[in-house]
């Protein structure tokens, strides 16, 4: 077996083991027919786990995506703050305030993380990701934003945003 067969095999018994564990604890009564379906919901689960890691591919792994996350919390509260504004103003009959950036990461930081990081931002939302275009770039991530100021996780990011 390669080694990629091996990280797949101990992934797919990984995640199968924690959700059946899981299930086991949630459920009231164990029954046999209990066990079975939350076996083969963990399998499911566990595929599925499989399939985003593999998706994701987060070579380079989580290079600068610390500062990010460390500024998370603090844009959590502003931009919960300024999402509460955009629902007065909707509620209020006003036009909503929003722009699309591209904002585009360095070569090898993963775009799969970026995106949950900019995502998990009430004031931002990914809606696109390019990979690199060419080699020596990063991939491009277009976000939409619910005001024009940069956010703090944009600006922990390693990368910047394009004109």
């Amino acid at each position: 077996m390669t080694a990629r067969g091996v990280v797949t095999a101990v992934t797919l018994l990984g995640w199968w083991a924690f959700l059946f564990l899981l299930y086991t604890v949630l459920i009231t009564s164990v029954s046999q027919l209990e066990l079975a379906v939350g076996a083969g919901a963990a399998a499911l689960g566990a595929v599925a786990a499989e399939g985003l890691r593999r998706a994701e591919q987060p070579r380079g792994g989580v290079r600068g995506l610390l500062a990010a996350g460390a500024s998370l919390p603090a844009a959590l509260l502003r931009e919960c703050a300024q999402l509460l504004g955009v629902v007065v103003r909707v509620l209020a009959g006003r036009p909503v305030p929003g722009t699309t950036a591209t904002f585009r990461l360095e070569p090898g930081v993963s775009p799969g993380w970026a995106a949950v990081l900019l995502a998990a931002s009430p004031g931002s939302c990914v809606v696109d990701i390019s990979k690199a275009g060419s080699p020596g770039t990063g991939a491009e991530l277009t976000v939409h934003l619910l005001g024009s100021a940069v956010p703090g996780v944009e600006r922990a990011l390693p990368g910047r945003r394009c004109a």
